[in-house]
């Protein structure tokens, strides 16, 4: 058992709360009581400086038969970077196609009866066309690029 600044005991694990890390209750009720080897510094929670970094990736249906048997399309929305990226493997390799979101022009889904297209058009006429995405799945990768 540790003791901190305000006198109080303190285990080696202290408690979590809030999703603080390595704080103790009486570092909140009082402001000089403070955790042993530690810098007089105000903690900063861990939610308030990380950067929200939003990552979706979707992948086409083996079962569409646009070709994707084998190596299936994939999608991928990275908000941090704020990019699509259209993923076509091959066996060796891949073929990767990149669009910026201020770039994108137009976010067009044709639905057929089972599975559905997926057509992103950039202003500079660049196309990614991606095939056999579920319903949902190609209705979320456009709400998420409009």
């Amino acid at each position: 058992m540790e003791k901190t600044a305000c006198g109080m005991r303190q285990s080696k694990k202290p408690k979590k709360l809030n999703n603080e890390k390595n704080y103790h209750l009486c570092f909140w009720a009082e402001e000089a009581c403070r955790p042993p080897n530690r810098p007089e510094k105000t903690p900063k929670s861990s939610l308030t400086n990380s950067i929200i970094m939003a990552y979706y990736e979707f992948t086409a249906s083996r079962v569409s038969g646009d070709g994707n048997a084998i190596f299936p399309d994939k999608i991928i929305i990275d908000t941090y970077r704020e990019v699509v990226i259209h993923r076509k493997t091959r066996v060796i390799g891949y073929k990767e196609t990149k669009i910026r979101f201020g770039a994108i022009g137009s976010v067009t889904v044709n639905k057929h009866l089972l599975f559905a297209d997926v057509i992103i058009e950039s202003n500079g006429g660049q196309v990614i066309r991606a095939c056999g995405f579920t319903r949902s799945d190609a209705n979320d990768i456009a709400d998420l690029l409009r």
